[in-house]
């Protein structure tokens, strides 16, 4: 829909609070939206909201199993990981051991 199209975009950009706002819309219009979830949680991963970003990326793959390396998302998914095999469920795998370093 139009609304993950602009969050996409501003997403790219880096303005991930603004994108936020459009993925929720996007999520409200067509909560069956893998993409606008695992999207989402790449920009609260930017803004080391973890806990948000582990909860969409969960989202997203178990609306869409297959959603594990859509083209073009891999590139700013990694940016702020220093490991960088491939993979939302890597980055899953990431996020949840930062949030677990950080908490104890």
């Amino acid at each position: 829909n139009g609304y993950a199209g602009r969050a996409n975009t501003l997403n790219i950009l880096g303005r991930y609070e603004e994108a936020l706002k459009y993925y929720d819309k996007a999520i409200e219009i067509d909560p069956q939206l893998a993409n606008a979830d695992v999207n989402r949680g790449s920009a609260y991963s930017h803004l080391e909201q973890y806990e948000k970003a582990i909860l969409d990326y969960e989202k997203g793959l178990e609306l869409d199993p297959e959603i594990d390396d859509p083209p073009g998302f891999i590139d700013r998914l990694f940016s702020n990981e220093p490991n960088t095999d491939k993979g939302i469920r890597k980055h899953l795998e990431f996020l949840k051991q930062k949030v677990k370093d950080q908490s104890g």
